[in-house]
């Protein structure tokens, strides 16, 4: 019988608020060891209106070293909410509505990769920004007899 234990949780992106791309690379996340890893993404009301034209669209990505020298962006396939499979491998907030949430992504570590870090895509004019803050939630498998 296996049973997970969720005991290593790290800031995968500071608390901030975002108004430009450089503002939104997480930390690299080890997946060493680790059965799969959680993001919890706390995006706070934005400041600024949020529309089609002024939007955050946030991504996983993976890298085979820390520095995320070559990152490639998780597929859909990859990635999964509290609702099971995602149809897209982004979440895209460009609606005063879709702000003051808490997005939950959930990733299986691809053999190929060894690293994860959330990216917040930040697109149009954000003079005021939006705050943004996520979690890592790494889940280790353990043996229960």
């Amino acid at each position: 019988m296996h049973e997970f234990n969720l005991n290593a949780i790290e800031v995968a992106l500071e608390p901030f608020v975002v108004t430009q791309d450089s503002e939104g690379l997480g930390a690299a996340i080890d997946s060493a060891g680790c059965s799969g890893i959680t993001f919890v993404i706390n995006i706070g009301e934005s400041l600024d209106t949020l529309s089609g034209s002024v939007y955050h669209t946030f991504t996983i990505q993976k890298a085979i070293d820390s520095a995320f020298t070559s990152p490639v962006d998780c597929s859909a396939s990859e990635l999964s909410n509290a609702s099971g499979t995602l149809s897209a491998a982004t979440i895209v907030v460009d609606d005063p509505a879709e702000d003051g949430v808490v997005h939950i992504l959930h990733v299986t570590p691809d053999a190929d990769y060894r690293y994860y870090r959330l990216e917040d895509d930040v697109t149009g004019t954000h003079t005021n920004g939006t705050p943004i803050g996520a979690i890592a939630i790494k889940h280790f498998e353990t043996s229960v007899s």
